[in-house]
This record gives C-alpha cells, structure tokens and sequence, in this order.
C-alpha cells in the first residue's frame, strides 16, 4: 500500500513526479489512488491509444480529473516496436519523442525543448 513516508519529503525539493497510467479502466483507478496518497501535485503519463474510451474517462477520480484540468497530463502513444525492442540508437518515432518533449517541458518549464533538440543523459532529464 502507497502512503506518504519518509522518501516523499526529501525528493519533493528536488524533483516532480511522473505516474505512468495505462488508459485502461484498472490503471486509472489505480493512478487515482496514487495520486491522492501522494497528496501533492504529479505529471502523469497516459499510455494509450490517444483518445480517452468513454469507460476510462468516466472512471476517473477527483485527483486525476484535477490533473487533466490542470494540463498535468501527458499522453504516451503506445509504440509496437519500442514494446517489443526496447530503446536502442535507432531514432524514436515522432509521436513517442514529441510525448518525451512534452513531458520535459512539465517537468522543468524553465528550459524549453524544443522540436528538433535531443535530450541528452546528464542535463537533467
């Protein structure tokens, strides 16, 4: 069971949160339920289709729903061939790189992403 302890005080100055949700009607619920325990603002991560089924969208709690709201909500489109492979060097497709934009641009909007830039280990992302 997911309660505040001792670690979310010491990286809550440091860091935001990012809770990856499958857009499924489990994963939300349960999304829903990390985010309340946490108790304190978090990106998420949707990974899905792109759209919300009717289903999921209505399975949504106040906390995710206060998310989406908010714009902290990042849609991840699901890639065959990262699922199957993984990360290599080949280049990521277009949709899953803009997503990967779009979360930096959550997490540290000060410094801009930009599309064409790459985001190198080590400079904070």
């Amino acid at each position: 069971m997911l309660s505040q302890s001792a670690w979310l005080p010491a990286v809550m100055g440091s860091a935001e949160l990012v809770v990856v949700s499958r857009l499924t009607v489990p994963g939300v619920r349960q999304t829903e339920h990390v985010l309340t325990a946490l108790g304190v603002p978090a990106v998420v991560a949707a990974v899905g289709s792109g759209r919300w089924p009717g289903e999921v969208s209505a399975s949504c709690g106040p906390a995710l729903k206060a998310a989406r709201d908010a714009g902290r909500v990042v849609m991840v489109p699901v890639d065959r061939r990262l699922e199957i492979s993984g990360l290599t060097a080949d280049t990521l497709p277009k949709t899953v790189a803009a997503a990967g934009r779009a979360l930096a641009a959550q997490l540290s909007p000060e410094r801009p992403v930009l599309p064409g830039m790459s985001v190198t280990p080590g400079e904070g992302f």
